[in-house]
């Protein structure tokens, strides 16, 4: 089935760390750890109504703006001295990578919209980390970040 909507909103999204290798299906493998989204709730509009969209891995991962498909170890051995440089025009790769990066580091990310589900303006997004470590600015900013880029694609 293909929509052919966009995004105005996030309900929930469940982003956390995953080790397991088994279901490759559900998880993207990356050089160093593991993406998994368990639970993505986006406010879709067709431009007669809006509803809430629950989105497997596949499906929230377009809608993030990360890759959909698994990357290899291959490629990311053959690529890591690429990772060191930033990458202009690779917003794909490298929110994928920050996002490793933030998931090392935090484990599971639980963002919840308490504002209006229909104006990405009008977001109040409020962060649970697994962690002991508080979130910082930066990874905020980055998340929000992901969160805005998503309300502005039309699938």
């Amino acid at each position: 089935m293909q929509l052919h909507c966009r995004v105005v909103g996030l309900q929930v999204l469940v982003l956390q760390k995953d080790t397991k290798a088994g279901y490759a299906s559900t998880r993207v493998r990356s050089c160093s750890s593991m993406v998994e989204i368990p639970l993505a709730g986006f406010i879709l509009d067709d431009g007669s109504s809006s509803c809430c969209c629950w989105a497997n891995y596949e499906r929230a991962a377009k809608m993030l703006g990360l890759p959909t498909r698994a990357i290899s170890n291959e490629s990311c051995m053959r690529n890591s001295w690429r990772s060191r440089i930033p990458a202009r025009g690779k917003a794909n790769g490298s929110n994928f990578g920050r996002l490793n990066k933030l998931l090392r580091q935090h484990g599971r990310v639980i963002i919840k919209n308490y504002g209006s589900m229909f104006d990405s303006s009008c977001l109040d997004l409020t962060f649970s980390i697994d962690s002991d470590e508080v979130i910082g600015n930066s990874d905020e900013n980055f998340l929000r970040y992901l969160i805005m880029n998503a309300s502005f694609r039309t699938l």
